[in-house]
C-alpha cells in the first residue's frame, strides 16, 4: 500500500493555516479512523500474499472504466451494466473498505455461520448499521451502502492520492497538483499502479477470471494516461454532461460536506472558485484525452442520451464493446430501466447558487462547448 505523505502534510498545513473548531476536530476524527483502517488493510493485504498468493496470477483482461466529470451519470450507467453478472465484476462499497481476499473469505464464512446458527440475525444487524451510517449520507446526491456497487476511489483515499481529501480540507489550491496522478513522477505513478493492479486482481480472483473488471470513477479522468499504460487493453467510456448542469452539482457535492465543518466558507467563496477551477480543468483534460486516445479504446457519450433512454444507451455501448447481451441480463436491464423511469431527480443546482455566471463558464470552456456540441 502507498501513502502520499505530501498530501497529508498539505492537509495539516492548510487546516492549521486557517484553523477553526470544525475543521480541526474533523481532521483529528477522520485521521483516527483512517489510520487504523489503513493499517488493517495494509496488514490484511500482506496476509493475502501468504495465504492466497494465487491472486497475483488472476487474469485481468480488457477492463472497462467509466469516467466523467462528477455528477454526470456514471453511477447510473455503472449500476445498470453491473446487472450483467455473467460478464462483469465490480466492487461493492464494503469490498473497497475491506479489499483483502483473506478478509472477504472470512466474512463469507461468518455469513454462513450466521445463517446456520443465528438465522441471519447478524446480517440484519449489519444491514441496520449500514442504513444508519450510510443510508442518509449524501441523500439526493449519491446513494451509498456497504452492499451497493461502488467506484473504487476508496483505494486512492487510503493512499491520500485522491481529490476526496478536499471533502475534509476545503482548500483546493493546496491539493490541485498533488492529486492529479498523471502529473506525478514516474516512481509515484508506478507505485500507485502496482498497488491498484493488485487490488483488481484480488477481485478477479474471488469473482471469476472469465469476467471483465467494470469500474466507474469520476476522479479517474486525471489518471487515464497512467491507467492506460498499465492496462493497454482497457476501454474507457467518457460521459459528458452540459457544464451548466454538472458543475453546480459537483460544487454542491463538496459544499454539502464543507457545511459540516466549515460554515465560515460561503457559497461564493474563493475556495469554491478554486474547486470550480478543478472542474473546469477536468473538462479540458477529458477533451485532450478524446484527441489523444485511440477511438477503439476511448468513446465519448452524452449524459442526456443516457437519461433519455437508459436501455438503448446500454445496448449501443455493448455494440461498441463488441459484446453480446444474455437473455437474463436483458430482462434485468429492462427491470432496472423501468425503475429508473419512475425516479424523480432531486433539485438541480445552478451556477448562480455559487455566484458564477453561465457566460463566464462558456468563455472558460469555449473549446469544450464546441467539441461536444453544447450550446452556451
Amino acid at each position: 500500500m502507498v501513502t502520499d505523505f505530501e498530501v497529508l502534510r498539505a492537509m495539516v498545513e492548510a487546516t492549521l493555516e486557517k484553523p477553526n473548531f470544525g475543521r480541526v476536530t474533523s481532521l483529528v476524527g477522520i485521521a483516527s479512523l483512517w489510520a487504523p483502517f489503513q493499517t488493517l488493510t495494509r496488514l490484511s493485504l500482506s496476509l493475502d500474499d501468504r495465504v492466497h498468493p494465487q491472486y497475483r496470477e488472476a487474469k485481468l483482461e480488457a477492463p472497462i472504466f467509466i469516467i466523467a466529470n462528477p455528477r454526470s451519470g456514471t453511477t447510473l450507467l455503472h449500476r445498470l451494466m453491473s446487472e450483467d453478472e455473467e460478464n462483469f465484476a465490480s466492487f461493492t462499497l464494503g469490498e473497497t473498505i475491506f479489499p483483502s481476499v483473506t478478509v472477504q473469505k472470512l466474512f463469507e464464512r461468518i455469513g454462513e455461520l450466521d445463517q446456520e446458527k443465528l438465522g441471519g440475525r447478524l446480517l440484519k444487524a449489519v444491514k441496520a448499521f449500514d442504513a444508519a451510517v450510510f443510508g442518509s449520507r449524501w441523500e439526493g446526491v449519491h446513494r451509498l451502502g456497504l452492499f451497493e456497487t461502488e467506484e473504487d476511489e476508496t483505494f486512492f483515499t487510503y493512499s491520500l492520492q485522491s481529490p476526496t481529501v478536499m471533502l475534509l480540507s476545503p482548500f483546493p489550491a493546496a491539493f490541485a497538483s498533488l492529486v492529479n496522478l498523471d502529473k506525478q513522477p514516474r516512481e509515484t505513478r508506478d507505485r500507485m499502479m502496482d498497488y491498484y493492479e493488485g487490488l483488481l486482481r484480488r477481485l478477479m480472483y474471488r469473482k471469476g477470471e472469465q469476467k471483465r473488471y467494470l469500474d466507474k470513477n469520476v476522479f479517474h479522468t486525471t489518471r487515464i494516461r497512467t491507467i492506460s499504460e498499465r492496462f493497454p487493453d482497457a476501454r474507457f467510456v467518457y460521459l459528458v454532461r452540459h457544464p451548466y448542469e454538472a458543475l453546480p452539482s459537483f460544487l454542491n457535492m463538496f459544499y454539502a460536506a464543507w457545511r459540516t465543518h466549515s460554515r465560515d466558507i460561503p457559497r461564493d467563496s474563493k475556495e469554491m472558485r478554486e474547486l470550480l477551477g478543478l472542474g473546469l480543468d477536468n473538462y479540458r483534460y477529458a477533451l485532450g484525452l478524446s484527441r489523444f486516445m485511440p477511438k477503439d479504446r476511448y468513446t465519448v457519450l452524452r449524459y442526456e442520451d443516457l437519461v433519455a433512454d437508459p436501455k438503448g444507451f446500454v445496448e449501443s455501448l455493448y455494440k461498441w464493446l463488441d459484446m453480446e447481451m444474455s437473455p437474463a441480463f436483458r430482462e434485468r436491464l429492462e427491470q432496472a430501466t423501468s425503475a429508473q423511469r419512475t425516479y424523480e431527480r432531486p433539485y438541480d443546482h445552478k451556477l448562480s447558487d455559487y455566484g458564477i455566471s453561465e457566460e463566464a463558464i462558456a468563455e472558460e470552456l469555449a473549446e469544450v462547448f464546441q467539441a461536444f456540441n453544447y450550446k452556451p
